[in-house]
């Protein structure tokens, strides 16, 4: 079978609804690196244990961000909650200048 170029490959929405362990992360991230996973959106649900856009939370996305470049995958974070986070004067600010 013919290997599929990474730029092919699916990039699925991976859902981040518990407490956030670094090792954990770039151990699922190497999961599916080595089951032909292109790329990952790091998306939040319901259930999160780990605040959002908090110190912790940015940590656990650096060290995503870090794995998937030594790994050679894509990678991107959703934010579908720009509005309420305007609104609660969390600021977009804090995320943009991480």
């Amino acid at each position: 079978m013919k290997q599929v170029e990474k730029k092919y490959r699916c990039v699925p929405f991976w859902s981040w609804n518990d407490k956030l362990e670094p090792e954990e992360l770039k151990r699922q991230i190497q999961w599916m690196h080595e089951n032909g996973i292109g790329g990952f959106f790091m998306h939040a649900r319901g259930g999160l244990k780990t605040e959002y856009l908090s110190e912790e939370w940015m940590k656990c996305v650096d060290v995503c961000c870090q794995e998937a470049e030594k790994l050679g995958v894509t990678f991107s974070e959703v934010a579908e909650d720009w509005q309420r986070l305007h609104r609660e004067e969390i600021g977009a600010k804090t995320w943009l200048n991480y």
